[in-house]
């Protein structure tokens, strides 16, 4: 190295660099401790407070018998509607009600002039007694022909008796003959030996001589009688053919009276149906037709139309599922169900099932039922919409609460149980189904239970609580009290 070269000497510092270091430096340590009393403050503040008991009103879990129902909505229809048309056709007459006032069974509605009608019953009497007349006459020829007929079967005994006689007469004189010519034989011997007189054999012939003459007035009486016979029994069968013809004469004009009569009482029940009469005890509609129209009978447009209602139907779907439980209630008792009215006050409208559908409506997956109700009030119109409730059955021992005690939950409902230390859990629940205002519970709770009814909003488990009564003016808090703040 040089004798020129030196070493390097270090630069001074200056005073204002100095100075800028330990203002830094400062302002460092001042925003160190600012920060570190505002992150103290921050923790302070988020540090819990001491909470004060949540107001809260319970109840206890019971057990007891609840209804098992279902509810529906059902429309009202008439227990029968009959559209009353006229039979016969005719002018109007007379109409003896209002339309829509309420008729009893067999109250006359409508009368329509019946004069047409009236001429042909007096037509029809007319040809009844006619006809009686000539059976009566058809009668007396036949009773007159029947004695004919008697006469003539008393000539034709006497007759055949004549003609027994005759033959009983001609057997006589022929026995009698044979007799004596047998004795005129014998004595004509005797004369030859000599034993009697020729006058007494020429007597005994002159007996047998007489007797072919009687035989032959015998004969001769004998063919008399028998024809007399044959002409009484000829008009034997004359007169009972009279007679066979008068019978039948009688049976013709009875059969004519009968269809007058028959004709008669046709004419007597269209003279009926001038007069017509309600059916059925129910409530009138609209008036078709008015006094002076001309009715046509079976016209398509009824008259009016009478719908019963007192019973009264209400027909109503259930949901099939109930199907099975429905059938076995309705075979072995009636199934209540009960009908209320939106709106309305009252006890509600009692009735009973009275018909089944034989089909499930697939599309909505329910069965059509009808109830009978007896409606005494009429408080029931066709055509409305009532709430229906069906009783299924009665279900004892079920563990029930007041539906507001229950809360909706992500995983279900649940319920806050105060336990004895006034601290509440949290508690998830099964509903079975609901009644009125009640739920029953499948599982969860125990009969005894204290469960919080109002309040629950508030409410975390583990939180304190303080029962107050319902109604209470006490309002649960809602949040910690301004108060203590600090």
């Amino acid at each position: 190295m040089s004798a020129d070269a030196h070493p390097a000497e270090p630069r001074p510092v200056r005073r204002g660099a100095r100075i800028g270091c330990a203002i830094l430096a400062l302002l460092f340590l001042v925003g160190g401790v600012v920060g570190a009393q505002r992150l103290a403050g921050n923790r302070k503040k988020r540090e819990p407070k001491p909470s004060r008991p949540v107001p809260v009103t319970v109840t206890s879990v019971e057990k007891r018998e609840v209804p098992v129902e279902v509810h529906v909505v059902g429309s009202v229809a008439p227990f029968s509607t009959v559209p009353i048309t006229a039979q016969i056709g005719g002018q109007l007459k007379r109409v003896f009600f209002r339309q829509g006032d309420f008729v009893r069974q067999g109250q006359p509605l409508f009368a329509i002039d019946a004069r047409p009608q009236q001429a042909a019953l007096a037509q029809g009497q007319a040809a009844v007694e006619r006809d009686q007349a000539a059976v009566a006459q058809s009668q007396a020829n036949l009773l007159r022909d029947q004695n004919l007929v008697e006469q003539a079967r008393g000539a034709l005994a006497r007759d055949r008796a004549a003609v027994d006689q005759a033959r009983a007469n001609l057997r006589r004189d022929q026995t009698n003959q044979h007799f004596a010519q047998d004795e005129a034989l014998r004595y004509r011997n005797l004369v030859r030996q000599g034993y009697v007189t020729v006058e007494q054999a020429q007597q005994y012939a002159t007996n047998a001589t007489a007797f072919e003459s009687t035989i032959q007035a015998d004969l001769s009486a004998l063919r008399s009688a028998e024809a007399t016979y044959q002409a009484s029994l000829a008009t034997v069968k004359s007169q009972q053919s009279t007679l066979l013809a008068d019978q039948a004469a009688v049976r013709s004009a009875q059969a004519t009276v009968r269809s007058s009569q028959a004709s008669l009482e046709s004419v007597g029940v269209q003279l009926d149906y001038a007069t017509i009469n309600s059916p059925i005890t129910g409530r009138t509609g609209s008036l078709n037709f008015h006094e002076g129209s001309i009715i046509r009978p079976n016209d398509t447009t009824p008259l009016i139309t009478v719908d019963q209602i007192q019973p009264i139907y209400v027909s109503f779907s259930v949901p099939e599922k109930y199907l099975p439980e429905i059938q076995q209630r309705q075979q072995s008792g009636h199934l209540t169900v009960t009908a209320r009215l939106a709106e309305v006050e009252g006890p509600p409208e009692v009735g009973k099932v009275s018909f089944i559908e034989n089909a499930v409506d697939n599309t909505t997956g329910t069965i059509l039922l009808r109830a009978s109700f007896p409606n005494p009030l009429r408080r029931l119109w066709p055509g409305q919409f009532v709430n229906v409730t069906l009783l299924l059955r009665k279900q004892k021992n079920c563990l029930v609460l007041p539906s507001q005690a229950i809360q909706p939950g992500q995983t279900g409902d649940l319920i806050f149980v105060v336990k004895p230390d006034n601290t509440v859990e949290s508690r998830q629940v099964k509903v079975d189904f609901t009644y009125q205002d009640l739920s029953v519970l499948g599982q969860g709770v125990k009969e005894g239970e204290v469960v919080v009814t109002d309040g629950q909003l508030l409410l975390t488990p583990g939180a304190n609580v303080t029962v107050v009564k319902p109604g209470s003016h006490q309002k649960p808090a809602s949040g910690p009290d301004k108060g203590s703040s600090r």
